[in-house]
This record gives C-alpha cells, sequence and structure tokens, in this order.
C-alpha cells in the first residue's frame, strides 16, 4: 500500500492543493503510475470543490530512485473545477516521465486558486480547445 500525504495550505486563503503518494516500493509500471495519478486527481479534485474553488495550473511532481525530483506544470486559459481537466492534463503531463526509470513518488498540485462565485460565464469557458 502507498502512503498519501494531503497538503492544503491556507495562508492568504488557499494557495494550492496538493496530494503526493510515495510507493512502499519504487515502480516503472506504467499502469500502476497512471492510476495511482488518476487516484490522486480525484481526490484533489474533491478537496477542490469541497473549499469552494477553481484552479488555473496544474503541476505534477515526480521523484524517481536516489530522490531525482522533477516537474511539469500547466496552466489553463480559464479557471476549472471539472474533474476531466484534472485528470486528463495530469495523466498527459506524467506521459514525460514514463520513462523506464523507477518512480518512487508521484504527486498533483492545484494552484492559481480562485474562490468559486456565482457569477455569469464567459462564451469562451464553453468552448473546448
Amino acid at each position: 500500500m502507498a502512503q498519501t500525504r494531503k497538503e492544503e495550505r491556507e495562508e492568504e486563503c488557499c494557495k494550492s492543493i496538493s496530494r503526493e503518494t510515495t510507493f512502499e516500493e519504487d515502480t516503472d509500471d506504467a499502469v500502476v503510475l497512471f492510476r495511482t495519478m488518476e487516484e490522486l486527481a480525484e481526490d484533489v479534485h474533491r478537496s477542490l470543490v469541497d473549499e469552494g474553488f477553481l484552479f488555473k495550473t496544474l503541476t505534477i511532481k515526480v521523484r524517481y530512485k536516489h530522490f531525482i525530483t522533477r516537474t511539469r506544470a500547466h496552466t489553463l486559459a480559464h479557471y476549472t473545477d471539472e474533474q476531466g481537466v484534472i485528470k486528463e492534463t495530469a495523466k498527459a503531463l506524467l506521459k514525460e516521465f514514463i520513462n523506464g526509470k523507477l518512480v518512487r513518488l508521484i504527486g498533483v498540485r492545484l494552484s492559481n486558486l480562485e474562490k468559486r462565485r456565482t457569477r455569469q460565464r464567459l462564451m469562451e469557458e464553453f468552448v473546448r480547445f
């Protein structure tokens, strides 16, 4: 069983919401890595919605054996709280790290947060690119 850590920073409201998992044994199994990233995305999405936030930037973290850590981030054009966007963006960023190296830890962080408020949506927010 992997060890999962939650982190929600509350300086000046929330700056980020993140989850990460350390594997009991380092792995290079793509199926395990993608499944775990999807579970982390679901968990971080749940907190995002529970706290009433939208996000714009998603960052993933991959720590390899020997503690070499790499990150990749993607900033969206518009704020969102859609779980599908979190999952697909996180998995797309993770693809770069599926290279046969043993992975010790993976994580996902949502940042550039905005408190959800009732407002009229912009037309651009309905258009998928």
